[in-house]
């Protein structure tokens, strides 16, 4: 209600907890620290590829799009291989709940 993103705020609960129980054999720094590379991980993706987007549109600001991309990429091969993996898998798993919304703003 009061325009509360219940789903979204239902799903990131549950997402986090099978985070947690998935790792339950971690300690809880190594649990913190994944999770924060993780969350880093799934951010620079998409900012790759709008990095990449504006650098392949042109303009005016084509070094700024390029330094963008490079830094992203820096720090994206920083968060390791597993959070890397974790997070592409995390944001391949929301398309289809990106497209089911869709859908259902579609037919309202």
């Amino acid at each position: 209600r009061s325009d509360t993103p219940a789903f979204g705020l239902v799903a990131s609960a549950v997402l986090a907890s099978l985070l947690v129980a998935a790792n339950y054999s971690r300690s809880l720094v190594q649990l913190f620290t994944f999770a924060i590379l993780l969350s880093t991980a799934a951010t620079l993706l998409p900012y790759l590829a709008g990095s990449a987007a504006w650098l392949l549109c042109g303009g005016t600001r084509k070094a700024i799009a390029l330094f963008a991309l490079l830094c992203g990429r820096y720090a994206l091969v920083g968060t390791g291989g597993e959070a890397l993996l974790w997070g592409a898998v995390l944001l391949l798993a929301g398309l289809p709940i990106h497209a089911w919304m869709r859908r259902g703003a579609k037919a309202r």
